[in-house]
């Protein structure tokens, strides 16, 4: 278990790092030292109606100019650039500052580097114009800093004392100082990857799992203790709650004040504090459990009461946080329905295998899902991810329900093939919806790790197949790949649909190729009650294959279309719902043609959608609203075109080949920048004229009437 445990959090370790970036503020004083004592100095002030604040840096006194100032800048800053002289070992003590502040609404960013990478940084404003540069900490600073900060961090963490209390209570000595082993080697992995920025975790998590522990820990049955003692699961689970404990979000500035040989030492030291925390929580709940032992013989206490006293405090504490989701749904972990569904699938089939090392093959599915998450961030494909694990996990659900006679093995190999594509998709998601993709996806990883590792505990902990009947997990598996298609099905309702519709007002068939040949193949694989079997009394195999086709067939219906005329075709004015499906796939394929890299593909995608002699205006306009208040070096895609409302029909022509309407549209657009997204939603209103040419619905003249712009509450972080 510790050669799997270790394997898995070295894979963490070696995946890149995120990009970091500084934000630009309208008002800056830079100080960059570029050579030994040679500084280079940039000061940027704002342009407010046309004026600059008269405003000076005063420098530390041992700074010398060695260059003439140079002005620069634009319409909105004005940027001062000079070198000076300035011994960086005499700075500290010394002053900085800007003068001519005081009574003004402007506030200074003001950072300081230094060449053995150093940084201070500091906002300076009309009530704090100065500051002092400290002196460099000593090495017994750093480890009276480190030591301190480490031990209390554990020590305020209460719910800690309550789940080595019930661990020392169940397991004695022996098992709890694996334990504490594994949560101190947890805790210090986490915080390596979170002050890397490899790793986001919320705040709760380790509460929750702690008490959770703590829950299972009593109400087990007596009979589980000698497997929880013996084996794994218990230690990971400790293992994963310090990787929670030690993954503390640090601010990006934390420790920019430090050298990095300096920095490395405080983290050394804050990582030893942690430990020391722990210890001292084991130790003294140790003491505190002799203690209460000699009290319950004394006073003739039994120990199920005691236990029960623990369990009902740690579950009304545990149901207390879980209000928190009620008040503030954005914190649930923005996982997908369909990974929620895998999830709940995985517990099926693990229920069911019975797997007798349960926590090895939770590490082994989670080194599979680390390596679908990998992919998945480096190819963002999230449509055909989603598709692809839809398709395997309904299978796979399939199997599980009905397919007895199929080799265990086989079934077993293709949940590795599920348990890959849902991290794929995982990533993919995270990276196109969440800021932070490769952070949170590693919290989500360990995330799902964890209920994992529980999965394994309760199926261990079942001692016979009557607690869960087969045919229970049989229907739980069928309601999971019914989830499944109700979520497809109201997918095909709200975004292909309409384009079929679409299409059929232009005189054209889509016809599902593949869809139908798995729908035939299924038809034809069914098996059927033959004579002879009922001749010689042999059972009826179960329809698994081409139930898997069927479902094929319907998952795949969006895909591998051909498009063919309607021969019975006449056009005719259109219907409100009729223009509605028109309107949206002429503006879809209109706005989403921005989100090409490249001007020219993107002008060969609008003369799809859009008239010659509009595509010009169209590109030049929308692509301006689009970025309209956004930062520079912001990354703007589309990501949903829909028209909300259609009015009467203005004008028409005689073939009603061309209409004229009053329309309502929105456009929701993402957002990212350094790392952050965010979605916006433009809202337009106007009148719209549309043209049926060459099987395409066209835009031939766009007047907009109005325009609004909001920001979209989402949980990406």
């Amino acid at each position: 278990m510790r050669f799997s445990l270790y394997g898995i959090l070295f894979f963490l370790l070696l995946v890149t790092s995120q990009l970091r970036a500084d934000i630009v503020y309208p008002a800056r004083l830079d100080l960059t030292e570029v050579r030994s004592n040679i500084w280079e100095v940039s000061f940027s002030l704002p342009v407010i109606n046309g004026n600059v604040l008269k405003a000076e840096p005063l420098l530390p006194h041992p700074c010398k100019d060695i260059s003439d100032q140079v002005v620069t800048g634009d319409a909105y800053r004005k940027i001062t650039s000079w070198q000076i002289s300035c011994p960086a070992e005499l700075l500290a003590g010394e002053r900085i500052g800007i003068e001519g502040l005081l009574g003004s609404p402007v506030d200074v960013m003001l950072s300081i580097r230094y060449l053995d990478g150093r940084v201070h940084s500091t906002r300076l404003g009309p009530s704090n114009a100065f500051y002092v540069i400290p002196n460099p900490p000593t090495a017994i600073e750093l480890s009276k800093e480190g030591l301190l900060t480490g031990t209390r961090y554990p020590l305020s963490r209460i719910y800690l004392f309550l789940l080595w209390a019930v661990l020392l209570t169940v397991f004695g000595k022996s098992f709890t100082r694996q334990s504490l082993l594994a949560q101190i080697l947890g805790l210090s992995t986490g915080y390596v990857l979170s002050i890397n920025g490899w790793i986001l975790i919320p705040g709760y998590f380790a509460l929750l799992v702690c008490l959770g522990i703590v829950i299972w820990l009593i109400l087990a049955d007596i009979k589980t203790k000698n497997y929880l003692a013996s084996a794994s699961p218990m230690l990971l689970l400790m293992g994963l709650t310090g990787l929670a404990l030690g993954s503390t979000p640090y601010p990006e500035d934390a420790f920019t004040l430090y050298t990095p040989g300096e920095a490395l030492q405080l983290h050394f030291w804050t990582i030893a504090g942690m430990s020391v925390g722990l210890i001292l929580i084991f130790l003294t709940m140790r003491e505190l459990m002799y203690l209460a032992e000699f009290l319950r013989k004394k006073f003739y206490l039994t120990t199920w009461l005691i236990r029960q006293a623990l369990a009902i405090a740690a579950t009304a504490w545990f149901l207390y946080e879980l209000t928190w989701f009620w008040t503030m749904p954005s914190a649930v972990p923005t996982l997908p329905s369909l990974i929620w569904i895998w999830l709940a699938g995985q517990g099926v089939m693990t229920i069911k295998a019975g797997k007798s090392s349960p926590t090895h093959m939770s590490l082994f599915l989670g080194m599979i899902i680390a390596a679908g998450l990998v992919t998945g961030l480096t190819i963002p494909l999230t449509t055909h991810y989603q598709a692809i694990l839809s398709i395997t996990l309904t299978a796979l659900l399939i199997l599980t329900a009905f397919g007895r006679e199929y080799s265990p093995s086989a079934t077993q190999a293709m949940q590795y093939v599920v348990t890959f594509f849902a991290g794929t998709y995982l990533g993919s998601y995270a990276e196109e919806n969440l800021s932070l993709a490769f952070p949170n996806s590693i919290g989500h990883l360990i995330l799902i790790l964890t209920l994992l590792t529980w999965l394994g505990l309760a199926t261990k902990y079942r001692t016979n197949e009557k607690i869960v009947q087969p045919h229970i997990l049989a229907g739980l598996a069928a309601l999971l790949a019914t989830l499944i298609f109700i979520l497809h099905l109201a997918n095909h309702f709200t975004v292909y649909v309409p384009e079929w519709e679409a299409d059929r007002t232009l005189g054209l068939l889509r016809i599902p190729i593949l869809s139908l040949v798995l729908l035939l193949l299924g038809i034809i694989f069914w098996p059927g009650r033959r004579k002879i079997h009922r001749t010689m009394g042999l059972a009826k195999r179960k329809p698994v294959f081409s139930l898997i086709l069927l479902a094929s067939a319907f998952l795949l219906l969006p895909y591998a279309n051909v498009k063919a005329t309607n021969p019975l075709f006449e056009p005719r004015p259109l219907t409100r719902e009729e223009a509605r499906n028109a309107l949206n796939q002429a503006l879809g394929n209109t706005y989403t043609a921005f989100n090409l890299p490249i001007e020219k593909e993107a002008y060969e995608r609008l003369s799809q959608s859009v008239e010659e002699g509009l595509i010009d205006d169209i590109y030049l306009d929308s692509r301006r609203r689009l970025h309209a208040g956004v930062r520079e070096g912001a990354q703007v895609s589309v990501q949903d075109v829909k028209v909300t409302k259609v009015g009467e029909q203005l004008s028409t022509t005689a073939n009603a080949r061309e209409a004229k309407y009053a329309v309502v549209w929105v456009v929701v657009a993402r957002v990212e920048h350094l790392e952050h997204i965010h979605y916006r939603q433009n809202q337009y209103t106007g009148n719209i004229t549309i043209k049926r040419d060459e099987n395409q619905w066209k835009l031939s003249e766009i007047a907009l009437t109005s325009e609004n712009r909001t920001i979209l509450k989402n949980a990406s972080g």
